[in-house]
């Protein structure tokens, strides 16, 4: 991979406002895993790549490095999970699913894995808002950052730890035929996030359940 110029597809976890015009972008990309990049003057009203970065869209870019940073160069839109922003719990539950994975994964380790695994969660959750599929991505996300530790659940009821292993062993695509009842859905939801702030230390802005 030539150092200077990256050719790529990304998917879009963050957006921050910079200088007057301008936004960085957290960006989980193909190639390079998560990088940070400059997206000069879309925030200007006839800016023609502004769509095409929005939060969570799936674009194909050409970046430019330099002074150690990355510059959007071009874009081409592959896919903008439509029916997550026209549904408000949609674009929560997606905002939880960004920030863990953001906060989660490190910088510049590139997964082939992680990228299918982000977009193929994307995907469905523009189809379905169910609680349970997001606990399957929170859970297999820790898994795959190796952070998950079967101990850790050993002390709570056995119909958590029997939802924690369907959610483990299961197809990603096959979470959605798990039917568990709302408190318990709501508090694997709870014991997942306690899990994820532990790891990072910190914890997590989004709230699912208030």
């Amino acid at each position: 991979m030539n150092e200077r110029y990256l050719n790529t597809e990304g998917i879009i976890l963050k957006r921050i406002n910079y200088k007057d015009a301008d936004k960085i972008l957290t960006i989980y990309t193909k190639e390079a895993g998560k990088i940070s990049a400059i997206a000069k003057g879309i925030r200007k009203i006839n800016s023609k790549r502004k769509s095409h970065l929005e939060l969570l869209n799936c674009v194909k870019m050409h970046l430019i490095k330099s002074h150690g940073m990355y510059i959007v160069a071009q874009t081409e839109v592959i896919a903008t999970n439509p029916q997550i922003r026209g549904n408000l719990e949609r674009t929560n539950l997606a905002y939880y699913i960004t920030e863990i994975f953001d906060k989660l994964i490190p910088e510049e380790e590139q997964s082939d894995l992680l990228f299918k695994f982000l977009q193929k969660t994307l995907k469905v959750l523009n189809e379905s808002s169910d609680i349970t599929f997001v606990n399957g991505f929170n859970l297999k996300l820790l898994k795959l950052t190796g952070f998950y530790s079967k101990n850790k659940i050993e002390s709570f009821p056995n119909e958590i730890k029997e939802y924690f292993k369907q959610l483990e062993i299961m197809k990603y695509e096959d979470v959605l035929n798990i039917h568990p009842d709302y408190m318990l859905a709501k508090t694997s939801h709870e014991i997942l996030r306690s899990l994820t702030e532990e790891v990072l230390e910190k914890p997590l802005k989004v709230k699912l359940f208030v």
